[in-house]
C-alpha cells in the first residue's frame, strides 16, 4: 500500500478513471451519484459533523467534507459498505435511493479492490473463491401458483389414527396382496412399492370422501373397502335366479357409478380439480381395490374383465384416458406451463436457457466465500454443491424419473486391499460387491449406485471416472440396467465437473492465509504443505444416516453406504416432495419459474424434436429416459404448432425460392433493368443465391 494515501486521493484517482473510460454524460452522472453516497451517507458515519443531516449540503459543507477526506487513511475503505448502510438507516433513505447509491458505491469499491494500494489487496488473490451475489427478492416459491385453485387445499383423507381396526387390517392385507413377493391366489403382477404408496394415498382419499363428504356418508365403524367397491361373490349368487342375479349386479353397478360420479363432483367443487389425470389416478386405485376384493373369483388376470363391477371401472378408465388424449392434442393443462418453462429466447432451446440461467449461476454459488471475501457457512456451501449437482444431472444428461437420483447410493467402505489400479492418492468410491447390493425377491439387483473407478469397460482412466449404475427405476424390468459414464465436463472457467463431485463427497479444501488456517496433511500430493482450511465437509455437513450391511460370511467386514443426496436438516433420504423443493426453489429464485424434475423430461423430449435428432438418436434418448420412442413422441414432446410447421415451411420456401430464382434468371437474361428490379425485392441471402445461379 502506498504510504500516506488518503480517501481523498482514492476519490481523485477514481475521477480520473471515469474520465478516461466513459462518456462525459455517463462520467458526470456516476460521479455525482457517487459523491452523494460518499459525502452525505458515508462521511457522517466516519466522524464528519453536520448541523443538519437531512438538508442538502452547502458549498461550505462540501469544502469541509473534502478537507475531512484528506484526514481519512485509505484503510477506511474496509468500513465503506457498513458505513453506507448505517447512513441509509440514519437518514431513512428510500428504497430507490438505496438502490442507486449502493450501485455507485459498488462500482467504486470494485475499482479500488483492483488497485495495488487497496488495504485488502488479497481480495484479488481470492476473487475466484468468491461467489456472485446470491439473487433473492422473488418471495416464497409457493406464492407462484401453477393452477387456478384458490386458497389452501382442504384435507379430506382418512388419516391412519382415525382408521377402524377392521379397516386397518384390510388395508394391510391389501398391501400384502399388492406388493408381497408371494400372495396365495394373486393372478395380477406384483405392484412396485412406489405405485402401492400412490394407491394407498388415493384409497385413503376415497375413504375420507365416503365417510365424511358423500351424500349418504358411511359410519366410521362400518367403513371398509366394500364401502368403495360392492362385493358380490359366487356363493351369494348360487341360490338366485338369472333375473335376480342380473338385478343384484345392476344395483351394485349403479351404486358404484353413483359413488364415482358424486366423487367427480366433489373433486371439482371441494378440491377445485377437473383434471382427467386426477380422475384416472383415482380410478386406478379403485380398480386395484376391486382386484383385491374379487381375487377369489378369478383364475387369471383377464377374468376381471368379465366381472360386472370391474367393467364399470374399465369403462370409466377408457373415458378418462380418452379425455387425457384430447387434452394432450389440444395442448390443454390445468397447470400453467408458462410458469414452469423458461421464457423463450430466440435461437435457443429451453434446455439451453436453463443451462445458462440456472445451472451455471448455481455452480458459481458453490464458491467457499461470499461476495465480500468472507467464508460462507460450511453447511451452506454443501447445500449449494448438492443443488448444483442435482440440476446438472437433469440438464446435462437425459433425465430418468426423480427416484433414480433420489435413491442414489454411494459406498462409504473400501476394500481392505487397495486395488492395483487405484493410485495411492486417488479418490475412490468403489462399486459394492454384488452380494452387498440390494436385491428383489427374484434375486435381481435393484438399487442405484454412484461409484468412482479407474478401470471401466476394460479402459484405464488414470484420473478416475464417476459411473452411474441405475438398476431400480419404474421400467427397469423392460429396459434393464443403465450404466452411465459421467463425462468430466470442462466448465466455463476451466474447472472440471469432477471437482464438484469430489468437493461434495470428500469436502472442500481452500488455500488461504488466515490466522486460523493450518497446513494440509491429507491425501492429495498437490496440496501438501499449503496453508488453508476445510471450507466444508460436503454431504457430511448434513450428518447423513449411514447404513451397514453384514455379508453372509462372518469373516466378511461390514459394508457401509449412504444416500448421495439427503435432506440437509434431517440427513435422511430425500422424499419426493423434498427433492422437488430442492429443484424448484433455486429456479424460482433465479428466473421466477417453477420447473419440477419431471418438467425436464418434457424439455428434453422437446429439445430432441427441435434439434431434429435422427431416429437412432431419439431411440437412445428414449432408452436413457426409461421409456419407448412412442411415449417420448406422444406424451413428453411439447413443441409448439409453429415449431412443428417450421420444418416443412422452410422446405417449401426453399423449393419456391429455387423456382423463383430459375424464372428470374431466365426472364432477365439480357434485360439488366429488370434483373435489378427483381434483385431489389430479394433478401440479402436470396440475392447471394441469385448471383450464384446466374454464374452457372
Amino acid at each position: 500500500m502506498m504510504k500516506g494515501l488518503t480517501l481523498f486521493d482514492a476519490r481523485q484517482n477514481y475521477w480520473e478513471f471515469l474520465q478516461a473510460n466513459y462518456s462525459i454524460e455517463v462520467t458526470q452522472r456516476s460521479w455525482n451519484e457517487f459523491n452523494t453516497a460518499l459525502l452525505r451517507y458515508v462521511l457522517p458515519q466516519l466522524g464528519f459533523q453536520r448541523e443538519d443531516l437531512i438538508r442538502k449540503m452547502t458549498s461550505a459543507e462540501t469544502e469541509a467534507a473534502l478537507a475531512f477526506l484528506k484526514t481519512q487513511p485509505i484503510a477506511v475503505l474496509l468500513k465503506f459498505r457498513v458505513s453506507l448502510q448505517q447512513g441509509f438507516e440514519r437518514l431513512q433513505a428510500s428504497k430507490a435511493s438505496r438502490n442507486t447509491y449502493n450501485a455507485r458505491t459498488e462500482q467504486f469499491l470494485d475499482w479500488t479492490e483492483k488497485q495495488v494500494w487497496h488495504p485488502d489487496a488479497r481480495r484479488e488473490k481470492i476473487r475466484d473463491q468468491c461467489c456472485p451475489p446470491i439473487l433473492t427478492g422473488r418471495g416464497e416459491c409457493s406464492n407462484l401458483k401453477l393452477t387456478h385453485q384458490q386458497g389452501i387445499r382442504q384435507a379430506y383423507r382418512l388419516p391412519p389414527n382415525s382408521t377402524p381396526v377392521q379397516l386397518q387390517k384390510a388395508l394391510e392385507d391389501y398391501e400384502r396382496f399388492g406388493c408381497a413377493p408371494f400372495y396365495p391366489g394373486r393372478v395380477t403382477e406384483k405392484l412396485k412399492a412406489s405405485s402401492l404408496r400412490t394407491y394407498i394415498k388415493d384409497i385413503r382419499l376415497w375413504l375420507g370422501f365416503v365417510a365424511n363428504h358423500a351424500a349418504s356418508p358411511v359410519d366410521l365403524k362400518e367403513l371398509n373397502l366394500t364401502s368403495l367397491i360392492p362385493l358380490i361373490t359366487k356363493e351369494s349368487l348360487e341360490e338366485l335366479s338369472g333375473r335376480q342375479q342380473a338385478k343384484l349386479w345392476r344395483e351394485a353397478k349403479r351404486k358404484l357409478e353413483a359413488t364415482i360420479c358424486e366423487y367427480y363432483s366433489f373433486l371439482k367443487g371441494f378440491c377445485q380439480s377437473d383434471s382427467p389425470h386426477t380422475r384416472l389416478n383415482k380410478l386406478c386405485a379403485l380398480l386395484s381395490v376391486a382386484k383385491y376384493l374379487y381375487r377369489d373369483e378369478v383364475e387369471r388376470d383377464t377374468d376381471y374383465q368379465q366381472i360386472p363391477i370391474c367393467t364399470v371401472l374399465y369403462r370409466y378408465l377408457e373415458l378418462a384416458t380418452a379425455e387425457i388424449k384430447a387434452w394432450r392434442t389440444a395442448g390443454h393443462s390445468v397447470v400453467d406451463q408458462s410458469k414452469k418453462w423458461p421464457d423463450p429466447v430466440e435461437g435457443k432451446t429451453a434446455l439451453t436457457v436453463l443451462r445458462e440461467t440456472v445451472v451455471e449461476p448455481l455452480r458459481l454459488e458453490c464458491a467457499p466465500r461470499d461476495r465480500w471475501g468472507q467464508f460462507r457457512k460450511r453447511w451452506a456451501i454443501a447445500k449449494s454443491l448438492q443443488i448444483f449437482l442435482i440440476w446438472h444431472s437433469l440438464c446435462y444428461r437425459p433425465p430418468g424419473r426423480q427416484e433414480e437420483l433420489r435413491t442414489l447410493k454411494v459406498s462409504l467402505s473400501c476394500l481392505i486391499q487397495r486395488p492395483a489400479e487405484v493410485p495411492e492418492d486417488g479418490c475412490y468410491f468403489p462399486e459394492p460387491p454384488l452380494e452387498r447390493r440390494h436385491k428383489n425377491e427374484n434375486g435381481v439387483v435393484d438399487d442405484n449406485y454412484l461409484y468412482r473407478t479407474y478401470v471401466y469397460e476394460n479402459q484405464v482412466y488414470p484420473e478416475g471416472v464417476y459411473v452411474l449404475d441405475i438398476r431400480s427405476y419404474k421400467t427397469a424390468e423392460k429396459h434393464g440396467p443403465k450404466l452411465i459414464l459421467i463425462r468430466n465436463q470442462i466448465l466455463p472457467d476451466g474447472k472440471r465437473l469432477y471437482d464438484y463431485f469430489d468437493q461434495y463427497l470428500c469436502g472442500m479444501w481452500v488455500a488461504s492465509g488466515d490466522s486460523e488456517d493450518r497446513f494440509y496433511q491429507w491425501w492429495e500430493a498437490g496440496l501438501q504443505g499449503q496453508r488453508g482450511r476445510w471450507a466444508t465437509k460436503g454431504r457430511m455437513e448434513f450428518e447423513p444416516e449411514t447404513y451397514r450391511e453384514q455379508a453372509s460370511s462372518a469373516q466378511s467386514p461390514l459394508w457401509c453406504w449412504g444416500y448421495m443426496f439427503v435432506q440437509p436438516l434431517a440427513g435422511k433420504v430425500m422424499t419426493p416432495q423434498a427433492f422437488s423443493r430442492a429443484f424448484e426453489i433455486p429456479a424460482h429464485r433465479l428466473i421466477g419459474k417453477r420447473p419440477s424434475p419431471h418438467t425436464l423430461r418434457y424439455i428434453w423430449a422437446t429439445w430432441a424434436f427441435q434439434q431434429q435428432l435422427s431416429d437412432r438418436e431419439i431411440e437412445a434418448l428414449a432408452f436413457a429416459m426409461g421409456h419407448t420412442v412412442q411415449t417420448l413422441r406422444t406424451m413428453y414432446e411439447k413443441c409448439t404448432a409453429n415449431e412443428k410447421y417450421r420444418a416443412i415451411d422452410e422446405k417449401i420456401e426453399e423449393l419456391l425460392l429455387q423456382d423463383l430464382l430459375r424464372e428470374a434468371s431466365q426472364a432477365t437474361q439480357g434485360n439488366l433493368p429488370l434483373l435489378i428490379q427483381v434483385a431489389q425485392q430479394l433478401s440479402p441471402e436470396e440475392q447471394q443465391q441469385l448471383v450464384a445461379s446466374l454464374r452457372l
